[in-house]
């Protein structure tokens, strides 16, 4: 069954390069770019042009480091978000362009069509750009915005393998999403995601840590406090992330040493002003997002030591601050369940049941955490499923039956009435 489904996938692969090469045919042959500018080429089959931004500092000398990015649903192409956070240095930028613009509901093989369209276009796109600048084949990255998140979440399953990272803003990944063709390409891969406290997405981005998690990537989350589906160029995590893709793997060592300890001196420094002003809370959030920084896999063993004796200093002394971790851990454990139960080839409602009442769990055992909040979306959003399964199930016992009956209605031999 494997070897069969392994074969498939090299006759979808094959017709997507061939395609590709048709669509680079009807591109032009050089690229005129302007520095410092976005450049758009129209590409063929896209309602709008595809845009490329290339830094001031671009030199074809050595070779650069890309990210592909897929803008919101009733959005032009663009790559503003990474724009603004890199002050446009260090990296190629494109916005790209849909096969399909717009929302909209798809059957199965609609949606399967798209998916392998966008497949396709990514691929030729990814490849003419590389013909026409010094593109570092091992550093390029795909990044989205909601729409364009659940696009990237997408690319990943498909073609990880050939991307270095990606970074998904505003959405995450699907419940209904099968599994990646080859998890272990996500193995030591930074991902980034992004996501409102309280966007309706959120779930999804949590469901998705912990899948790309399973799979051995270095997830860095960020979850945006106060706000709902909406866009953040604030990001701070998502700048640090940016920075040890781009320019602190382009210095040397001892300049990227010196930079880093001067970064985790202002990161403690503010965890120092909510000790004092003796906000437990904020401290703790601080030192979480420390923690899960990227730039801290730079850091040295002597910094690392110093970041986890604070931690654990504070986790011992507040009773507030080890409430809210162990609500945490407790909704962390409930989330690896649901990635299990999702994962499995049964997928029991017995078991969904057991995932729906640790959810409930959580929310009642730590009513005073903001965990509280979380646990009961995901008991209402899983209680949904639960509804939607036993509905399913009732509708197909139902169907059974009438079946039977017609079955044995026809069977009956016919009454015969004698005058």
């Amino acid at each position: 069954m494997r070897s069969r489904h392994i074969a498939s996938l090299a006759i979808i692969f094959s017709c997507i390069a061939s395609s590709v090469d048709a669509e680079l045919r009807a591109l032009p042959e050089s690229l005129h770019i302007q520095p410092g500018e976005y450049t758009p080429v129209k590409w063929p089959g896209l309602e709008h042009a595809i845009e490329i931004y290339v830094p001031p500092e671009y030199s074809a000398d050595r070779s650069w480091p890309m990210i592909m990015n897929y803008h919101g649903t009733h959005e032009m192409p663009h790559a503003d978000v990474c724009r603004h956070l890199l002050g446009g240095k260090h990296f190629v930028l494109i916005g790209m362009e849909y096969n399909h613009r717009g929302p909209g509901i798809f059957s199965p093989e609609e949606g399967k069509k798209m998916v392998q369209n966008g497949l396709r276009t990514y691929r030729a796109v990814r490849k003419w750009i590389s013909s026409q600048l010094n593109i570092d084949q091992k550093r390029v990255y795909v990044s989205g915005l909601s729409k364009g998140g659940w696009h990237t979440s997408n690319l990943g399953d498909k073609d990880m393998v050939n991307i270095a990272g990606l970074i998904i803003t505003m959405a995450g990944r699907h419940w209904s999403q099968t599994r990646a063709i080859n998890e272990s390409a996500f193995r030591e891969k930074p991902i980034y995601i992004g996501v409102g406290e309280h966007d309706p997405n959120c779930p999804h981005a949590h469901y998705a840590k912990e899948y790309y998690r399973r799979c051995g990537a270095r997830v860095s989350f960020e979850e945006f406090p106060g706000i709902g589906h909406q866009l953040t160029t604030r990001s701070g995590l998502l700048k640090d992330w940016l920075e040890v893709e781009g320019a602190l793997k382009s210095i040397p060592e001892q300049e990227r040493a010196a930079q880093l300890s001067m970064w985790l001196k202002d990161k403690l420094d503010a965890i120092t002003e909510a000790q004092v002003a003796n906000d437990q809370l904020k401290q703790y959030y601080l030192l979480q997002l420390l923690r899960n920084n990227p730039k801290m896999h730079m850091c040295s063993p002597a910094e690392l030591k110093k970041v986890s004796v604070i931690w654990d200093k504070l986790l011992s002394d507040s009773k507030e601050v080890s409430a809210e971790f162990k609500a945490q851990q407790m909704f962390t454990k409930n989330l690896q369940k649901e990635v299990l139960w999702l994962d499995s080839s049964s997928r029991s409602l017995a078991n969904l049941k057991k995932v729906h009442k640790a959810y409930h769990n959580t929310a009642h055992a730590h009513p005073e955490t903001r965990y509280v909040l979380l646990a009961e979306g995901s008991r209402k959003r899983v209680a949904k499923t639960i509804a939607s399964a036993e509905q399913s199930i009732q509708e197909a016992r139902e169907e059974a039956k009438r079946r039977r009956e017609e079955s044995r209605s026809r069977m009956m031999p016919p009454t015969i009435r004698y005058k």
